[in-house]
């Protein structure tokens, strides 16, 4: 068995601006994941659970990997409680190759932050997206423009957050890749090319780096302006969706984040663009928990009538709201991020 071969395929899931916060040791017969705490300390990132949702994905790669090559995967989570950041292991057996329609998708998966073709999706597609499930959670998609309008607003509040928080604003622009040779020297991060800015854009974007400026843009409604933006890209999707799960525990997160890997393969199977849209739904999970020192009031109070606004579009109760992304139609992405190499991340 090759079994670390399947790291090709860990590697290449998603993070919270692409932080990868993995590290992998491979025995014989079984990979052990871990955390690196440090890896995000973003605001998002609340009890580790942006982070566990990496994880979660980086195990559905390893999983639909097992299975097309002849292993059958055997996964626990947080295997031994002494060891916070033990993650999970996966062993595996031997087995018949498995017929997996997303394995194809795993190295094709990509952001993709155009703006969209807005036209609907048809309800084949529309299915194929919201029948996964995994661990209680559950996938929702809203199409009504008046429903899809409202997520749009509720969603973009993250955004003007992002120019408003410093502790938000720093670790955003800590993490932005301004070229691709130092994206091709870090292999980590947002590469500005990710972000689909037009020529304009990009030259307030450089300048809004610094907080001094953002923050006196902000007495001039500079953030107002930038979430109007993400509110457009909301409204150009065919629909608007959500991750939820029955609660905000650490294996809830990590079940949410194998169900989300899911749900991005198939879309990017059906040739859909796909752009995940985590941070109101992290903010949001932070002030519920209390965890407000860092927060000012005034956000609290949107993040709450964001919550409020988001559970009656999906239709929600008391779940945890896990990840919101949108979906739609739209050229290629004009760029991708890139990945540490395995070796980088193996413990030896």
């Amino acid at each position: 068995m090759n079994i670390r071969s399947l790291l090709d395929y860990a590697v290449l899931a998603p993070s919270g601006d692409n932080c990868q916060p993995w590290r992998f040791r491979v025995a014989e017969s079984s990979i052990e994941l871990y955390n690196v705490p440090d890896a995000d300390t973003s605001l998002f990132n609340f009890g580790q659970r942006a982070s566990i949702v990496a994880h979660g994905a980086a195990i559905e790669n390893i999983c639909i990997a097992a299975r097309k090559q002849g292993l059958r995967p055997e996964v626990s989570v947080f295997p031994d409680r002494q060891k916070e950041n033990h993650v999970a292991s996966v062993s595996f057996a031997a087995a018949e190759p498995q017929t997996e329609l997303l394995f194809s998708a795993i190295p094709e998966r990509t952001t993709n932050r155009r703006l969209y073709e807005r036209r609907p999706l048809s309800d084949e597609q529309a299915s194929s997206l919201s029948k996964h499930s995994e661990g209680g959670g559950f996938v929702r998609l809203v199409v009504n423009p008046t429903e899809r309008a409202a997520l749009a607003r509720a969603v973009a509040l993250n955004d003007a957050i992002a120019f408003e928080n410093e502790h938000i604003h720093k670790f955003l622009f800590d993490h932005i890749r301004w070229s691709d040779e130092e994206a091709e020297r870090t292999r980590d991060g947002l590469f500005v090319g990710t972000l689909e800015l037009k020529a304009p854009d990009k030259i307030g974007f450089r300048l809004l780096k610094n907080w001094g400026i953002a923050s006196f843009l902000g007495t001039f409604g500079v953030p107002k302006i930038i979430a109007q933006n993400a509110v457009k890209l909301g409204m150009s999707s065919s629909a608007i969706g959500i991750v939820a799960m029955p609660d905000d525990s650490l294996e809830s997160y990590f079940a949410a984040g194998r169900l989300f890997q899911r749900v991005w393969l198939e879309a990017t199977r059906l040739g859909l663009a796909f752009h995940p849209m985590a941070g109101i739904a992290c903010l949001i999970q932070r002030a519920r928990a209390g965890i407000t020192d860092r927060l000012s009031e005034r956000h609290c109070m949107q993040l709450r009538k964001a919550e409020e606004g988001m559970r009656k579009a999906f239709g929600l109760k008391d779940e945890a709201m896990v990840t919101t992304f949108r979906v739609g139609f739209a050229p290629p992405p004009s760029a991708r991020s890139v990945r540490l190499p395995v070796n980088d991340v193996l413990i030896q």
